[in-house]
């Protein structure tokens, strides 16, 4: 959330939009005063998805991205990996000098096995 090497742009939500996501993610209290938003930003860089089991694949057939963007998808049987193994995430983080870069190649390397 407060990488240094990161900018957030949105946080997408139809059903949250205009809410802080701290109201939803109440662990985020203090960290953020973002809230979810129910535009799209097509030209980001990096989309990570932590939809339901399923709607992703709607998701990106509803909504294009420019083909420069990396699309990761953190959601397996409607559990987000994003709560599931957010420790693992920071702990690689920590352990690679915060190198964002190297955890997507991880991710990346870890899809590719499956």
């Amino acid at each position: 959330l407060n990488h240094p090497k990161t900018n957030i742009n949105f946080v997408f939500s139809t059903s949250n939009a205009g809410n802080k996501l701290h109201k939803v993610h109440q662990d985020l209290i203090g960290s953020t005063e973002i809230s979810f938003t129910s535009k799209i930003n097509n030209h980001v860089d990096i989309l990570f998805l932590c939809l339901g089991h399923g709607n992703s694949k709607a998701f990106l057939e509803k909504n294009t991205f420019s083909e420069n963007t990396k699309i990761i998808d953190l959601s397996i049987e409607g559990i987000s990996l994003i709560v599931a193994q957010r420790e693992e995430f920071q702990s690689y983080l920590s352990n690679n000098d915060g190198d964002l870069d190297a955890l997507i190649n991880k991710l990346r390397s870890i899809n590719n096995k499956n």
